[in-house]
């Protein structure tokens, strides 16, 4: 049998992260006015997902062989750390991201891979949907970065089933 490598695709600048108050996968409703991308608010290297599994045992008198068997799945998503402005006015561009999310909102997240973010969203795009709900806004210590930015880190559950690979339509 021939190996196959595929040539993968480069992550840089091709992770979308959108907040939308309502379940759809109507680009019209992710895409509204009511929505928000936070891909250029977010920090790099701070989004991310993990899912912690249950691991069970099944015993059977009549076998020599504990089985594992899996249980029920936790999925976490990273608390959201990005930019803001604290001087800025009200409703400017620049705190979208802090105006929207307001501590104890409930709302969705929509995750799609692989598509530069100056892409818009096309019919058919694969997008993960996370029910959530954001807790307080911290305000971070710099750390004396050169250039460094003014960040808020802000935890985010997931509070429902994650949908992977949901198809968007029109």
């Amino acid at each position: 049998m021939a190996v196959t490598i595929p040539p993968g695709v480069d992550s840089d600048g091709r992770l979308n992260v959108i907040w939308a108050p309502t379940n759809s996968l109507s680009i019209a409703t992710i895409g509204g006015a009511t929505a928000i991308e936070l891909a250029g608010y977010l920090t790099k290297g701070s989004f991310g997902e993990s899912a912690d599994t249950d691991r069970g045992t099944d015993e059977r008198v009549a076998s020599k062989t504990v089985y594992e068997v899996l249980g029920k799945s936790k999925f976490t998503i990273t608390d959201l750390e990005y930019v803001w402005e604290p001087q800025a006015t009200a409703a400017s561009p620049t705190n979208k991201a802090y105006d929207t999310l307001k501590p104890r909102t409930a709302g969705f997240l929509y995750v799609r891979w692989g598509k530069d973010v100056d892409t818009a969203l096309t019919v058919g795009d694969k997008v993960d949907i996370f029910p959530v709900t954001v807790g307080e806004q911290v305000r971070k210590t710099p750390e004396g970065n050169a250039a460094e930015k003014l960040k808020i880190q802000q935890p985010i559950i997931v509070t429902g089933p994650a949908v992977r690979d949901a198809v968007l339509t029109a």
